[in-house]
C-alpha cells in the first residue's frame, strides 16, 4: 500500500507542478487567453484520465489482498482526485466561459490536494511502522 501512495503522491506532485507552468505556456503560444485555458484543460484532462485508467488495476490488487484504507480515505480521496477530471472536461469544451481560469485552478488545487493526502498518509504509514518495530536504534 506504501508504493501506491508513494506513486500517488508522486505523480499527484509532478502533474500539479508541471500544468501549474502550462497555461502560462500556452497563453505565449495561442493569443487568445480563453483558448489557451481551454487548451491546458483538454491537456490536464487526457493526463489525469490516463493515470486514472493506469493506477485502477493496483488499487484493484491491494483491494483484493486485503488492504483497505479507512472509510474517509476510501471515498474522500478518490472524489478530491478525480474530480476534476468532468471538471476539465466540461472547461475545455467551453462550459464555464468566463470563468476557464478558476475552473482549472480548482482543479489544480484539488490536484494538489491529492498529492498532499497521499504525502501524509505515506509518512503516517511509515511512522506507524517505525513504532511498531520499537523505534530503537543502536548507538555507534
Amino acid at each position: 500500500m506504501d508504493s501506491l501512495r508513494l506513486r500517488g503522491l508522486l505523480n499527484g506532485s509532478l502533474t500539479t507542478g508541471f500544468f501549474s507552468l502550462l497555461p502560462y505556456i500556452c497563453t505565449r503560444l495561442i493569443s487568445d487567453d480563453e483558448w489557451a485555458w481551454r487548451t491546458s484543460s483538454a491537456t490536464f484532462f487526457v493526463v489525469l484520465s490516463v493515470e486514472f485508467f493506469v493506477n485502477l488495476p493496483a488499487v484493484r490488487r491491494a483491494f483484493r489482498a486485503g488492504i483497505r484504507p479507512p472509510v474517509i480515505v476510501r471515498w474522500g480521496v478518490p472524489f478530491v482526485g478525480f474530480a476534476p477530471i468532468p471538471l476539465l472536461l466540461a472547461n475545455a469544451l467551453g462550459a464555464f466561459e468566463q470563468r476557464t481560469a478558476a475552473v482549472y485552478e480548482v482543479c489544480l488545487l484539488l490536484s494538489l490536494c491529492f498529492a498532499g493526502s497521499a504525502f501524509v498518509r505515506t509518512v503516517g504509514s511509515m511512522i506507524a511502522r517505525v513504532a511498531e518495530s520499537g523505534g530503537e536504534r543502536s548507538a555507534t
